[in-house]
């Protein structure tokens, strides 16, 4: 969580001036990619929410919107995935490339763990 707070102060620093599809394509490319999250289904549901309303805060934070402001709208108004879809699509990402890797032994790990 203290990465993504960074990485959003930084932008905030030095990108707070530009355009909102600037703003966008930044945010996606340095907040949304979320390195090894397709293994995180051991992560205790506190953890995971917490983690959710940090990548909240920092949207917020990051675009202008008020504290309060709806989630939802303030997503869909933005075209972002939701913290959940995002760790879902990797999931499915994840999954879909051990179903087609070649070796069996990689696909009997991956299946016991």
């Amino acid at each position: 969580m203290g990465l993504l707070y960074a990485r959003t102060n930084m932008l905030i620093r030095e990108f707070s001036n530009c355009d909102i599809n600037v703003k966008l394509c930044l945010f996606r490319a340095y907040c949304t990619q979320f390195y090894g999250c397709s293994t995180w289904k051991r992560f205790k549901i506190t953890v995971m929410r917490r983690f959710e309303a940090a990548c909240v805060k920092c949207i917020k934070s990051f675009f202008g919107f008020e504290r309060r402001y709806s989630v939802t709208k303030m997503l869909c108004d933005l075209g972002l995935p939701t913290f959940n879809t995002v760790i879902h699509n990797a999931r499915v990402r994840l999954y879909d490339s051990v179903d087609i890797h070649n070796n069996e032994l990689v696909k009997h790990v991956f299946y016991i763990w």
